[in-house]
């Protein structure tokens, strides 16, 4: 049995954890850390929240405009302050309490959502503000991921490093199941609005769960050097280091091929099947099932050790798969179909849902075994710079759904979202064909 951790100290009062030997208490080790048991459900509450947001917000845009455009550019407005924030959000998060600075940042979410419940019920909504609530969103992002990501490991340490990130990624996928379908109900029922304040609840039980997390290892405050000194030193770190910059480029690649997937679910739902809100629930709700299982898989493995392999593999099924869901609705069967709540389901549609559970499954496998690689070749003094530079991908997928959505605009959603898929996977043969040396990362 292994020791107990030497890293990320527990809270006040906190035993250390002990990684079990196998079974169900390996996977769910990280759970016995009473401050991850705090984070991990204040997390699954922003997170079914921010789900049944998006697809509200979709639904939303898509009816006030009807354009695909319109689509991308909520996306891609948000990905103009994740860029220009994100190393300034670095350096803070190195400097101050992490645990404090998601209060503050998750808070102002909150209140954005309020705002934006109120303009929707009021029936004032205009496209631009949503695409001003989406600019504020993201530059408060460019704070509260770097601080999200980089307290992981000072609640658990290295050893049960990877289990914790898997978990977290079990528990945003189980909230990828929960929250897209409560919002296709209650859109139903409630309408868009009523979502939107459902969302702000759930930001106000977010905040309660971190101001619950006691004080872990956080740096203190900072000084002696500028914050332009301080990003410059993370960039240097990673000039330094192959590998770190071979895993933060293939972090980001999918964030530009294949992600804008989600973001033309609305005309999935409502162009080519024609199956409303109810059925958009749907499908941004089945990846979730198949992240669930890939992330739970990955907590299983323990400390697994061909990482490399399991990383591209992950990637290249991915990218097969959203190229498969490309072609669903195209087919043309007479296989039994399915009505629920009055919504007619056709069968190109479930074979649809089968995909989207290995999609979800791969995208979510890929996510957990890059960010554990990335978190265990940075040391703890500039883990949060490293993690906001990493960040930024999630600023370039916005951008990336920019050129899919004039391909969408001009040849259709599924052209974009089919050859955002094709690419992705043949960019993973090449780096597992032309670099050996990264296959062999454990």
């Amino acid at each position: 049995m292994r020791g107990p951790l030497m890293r990320g100290s527990p809270g006040e009062g906190e035993l250390p954890v002990m990684l079990a030997p196998g079974g169900w208490r390996r996977t769910f080790g990280s759970l016995q850390n009473r401050n991850f048991r705090w984070f991990f459900g204040g997390n699954v509450a922003s997170w079914i929240g921010q789900n049944m947001q998006m697809v509200a917000s979709g639904w939303l845009v898509y009816d006030l405009t009807g354009s695909p455009l319109a689509l991308g550019g909520m996306m891609a407005i948000t990905a103009v302050p994740i860029l220009l924030f994100s190393p300034f959000g670095g350096v803070i998060t190195d400097r101050v309490s992490k645990r404090n600075l998601l209060i503050v940042t998750q808070a102002a979410i909150g209140l954005i959502t309020l705002i934006m419940a109120v303009l929707i019920a009021t029936h004032q909504i205009q496209y631009w503000h949503i695409l001003a609530s989406s600019l504020i969103t993201g530059a408060i992002f460019a704070f509260n991921m770097p601080g999200r990501q980089a307290l992981v490991v000072e609640i658990v340490g290295d050893e049960t490093l990877m289990n914790a990130i898997a978990l977290q990624s079990g528990g945003m996928n189980l909230t990828r199941i929960i929250g897209p379908s409560i919002a296709g109900v209650l859109m139903v029922f409630i309408g868009i609005a009523g979502v939107y304040f459902v969302t702000v609840a759930l930001c106000a039980a977010s905040v309660f769960a971190l101001v619950m997390i006691t004080t872990t290892g956080t740096t203190e405050l900072r000084v002696a050097r500028t914050i332009t000194e301080e990003f410059f030193e993370g960039i240097d770190f990673i000039r330094h280091s192959p590998t770190l910059r071979m895993l933060l480029i293939i972090g980001i690649v999918p964030m530009l091929f294949v992600m804008s997937y989600t973001v033309f679910m609305p005309i999935f739902a409502r162009d080519l099947w024609r199956v409303g809100e109810l059925g958009l629930g749907v499908l941004n709700s089945v990846p979730g099932i198949g992240g669930l299982v890939g992330s739970l898989t990955v907590a299983s493995l323990g400390n697994f050790e061909r990482k490399g392999w399991l990383l591209l593999a992950c990637a290249i099924t991915n990218g097969l798969a959203i190229g498969l869901f490309s072609l669903s609705p195209s087919l043309n069967l007479s296989s039994p179909s399915l009505t629920i709540m009055g919504t007619f389901f056709p069968a190109s549609f479930l074979i649809a849902l089968l995909i989207l559970i290995v999609v979800g499954s791969a995208q979510v496998g890929f996510q957990a075994v890059n960010n554990t690689l990335i978190q265990t070749n940075i040391n703890d003094e500039i883990r949060g710079r490293i993690m906001s530079v990493y960040m930024m991908a999630f600023g370039l997928m916005p951008l990336g759904v920019l050129p899919a959505s004039y391909i969408a605009n001009v040849w259709g959603a599924q052209v974009a979202v089919g050859s955002g898929g094709i690419l992705l996977a043949l960019f993973a043969l090449s780096v597992g064909i032309l670099y050996p040396r990264f296959r062999r990362l454990t």
